[in-house]
């Protein structure tokens, strides 16, 4: 009576389909076919036929049809030599049917294969792909790791890519580097309490480029499905409108308004800190003969290039205000009277180099205080 081995027997019992493989080598030694050499009960079963109905066919010709061994030729030399277990997915056209390969070598130039027929699990996934490039939203999933899984058309076409390119990749290697800290803040909460209903950062374009998009996610298991929207537009209104409301039109300083809604935050901060602030008042000399003389137009010009003099003298962190027709003030943080009264005599400079090509020279005079603790605005 023969003996049965145990690998047998678990080949022969096991609900996982399974074949035995043998590699067909061409003249030159590359492999041109795969032949079915055993198959188990549960292979049989999935493609509902006899186990020797399958003997001595080709795999290809089995389950897909038409194709041959060229396309992993490379990789079945691997598997037979022990280098790696191949593991791919399959369409058979002639069956309809989608099927997960993994190959894994036996040895004596033999391959064993698992073979699941995951035709259902395609069905769904091709639903939600068919779903998520429908929709009009920007939408994607990814895990909890950070990664992209899937990304619908109109996400990747709104940021320039195909989703080829973003599918795989870490979502915050994207992230403009001034949002990548708040934006890690607002995933380890979405984490925590499952959900974010909006949050806004910058995303990296294909081209270059930046934009502003707008996020509402949420967390189910190991998945993070978002749906996102493309702000731009609106943010940059918003900011053209900010912009506006803050800034004189004709000398792009800033105005009066903005002035007035922050002068007193800049004073209580210098107090509570306990650091000096300084002021420069500018009035330009004799503004009113350049208009009687020249007409308004001139004055425009000479107002226009006051603050672009201004602009250009004054440090990224003052403030240069225009207060109304001729009189400016630079507000000057962290600074004391002396290093205000060098600021000024720079400004003083600026202006005498500039000549006006109708008006010629518009010289300014110019006033320095720093605020004491116990004096008021007002008398500051």
């Amino acid at each position: 009576m023969e003996e049965v081995s145990f690998e047998k027997k678990f080949f022969d019992l096991s609900p996982t389909p399974y074949l035995c493989l043998k590699v067909v080598f061409g003249a030159d030694k590359t492999p041109i076919d795969v032949m079915i050499v055993q198959t188990n009960a549960s292979f049989a079963a999935m493609m509902g036929e006899r186990k020797s109905q399958f003997l001595g066919r080709s795999v290809f010709d089995t389950l897909l049809r038409n194709r041959d061994a060229s396309d992993t030729g490379g990789n079945l030399i691997e598997v037979l030599e022990g280098k790696r277990i191949l593991v791919k997915d399959m369409h058979s056209l002639h069956l309809d049917r989608w099927f997960r390969i993994k190959a894994f070598g036996i040895g004596d130039g033999m391959i064993g294969a698992a073979i699941l027929d995951v035709t259902t699990e395609y069905a769904q996934e091709f639903g939600l792909t068919q779903f998520m490039n429908l929709s009009r939203e920007m939408m994607c999933i990814s895990d909890t790791d950070g990664r992209f899984l899937k990304v619908n058309q109109r996400f990747a076409e709104t940021l320039g890519y195909d989703p080829s390119d973003l599918e795989g990749i870490y979502y915050m290697s994207l992230v403009a580097s001034e949002d990548k800290e708040r934006t890690e803040e607002a995933m380890s909460k979405m984490i925590r309490e499952k959900e974010i209903p909006s949050f806004t950062n910058r995303y990296l374009c294909k081209d270059g480029t930046y934009r502003y998009m707008d996020w509402h996610s949420w967390v189910q298991e190991k998945y993070v499905f978002s749906s996102a929207r493309d702000v731009t537009a609106q943010h940059e209104k918003t900011s053209e409108l900010k912009r506006m409301a803050n800034t004189d039109p004709l000398t792009g300083l800033y105005n009066r308004n903005y002035y007035d809604r922050h002068i007193m935050g800049l004073i209580e901060r210098a107090d509570l800190s306990d650091l000096p602030l300084s002021m420069i008042s500018l009035d330009l000399d004799h503004f009113k003969n350049v208009n009687d003389t020249w007409g308004h137009a001139a004055g425009d010009e000479v107002l226009r290039e006051t603050g672009r003099i201004m602009r250009e003298t004054v440090r990224k962190s003052d403030i240069a205000v225009r207060i109304g027709g001729e009189e400016f003030l630079v507000i000057l943080p962290n600074t004391d009277a002396v290093e205000a009264l060098s600021a000024a005599q720079k400004l003083k400079e600026s202006f005498e180099k500039f000549s006006h090509p109708t008006a010629g020279t518009v010289t300014a005079s110019l006033g320095v205080a720093e605020k004491c603790r116990t004096e008021s605005y007002e008398d500051w």
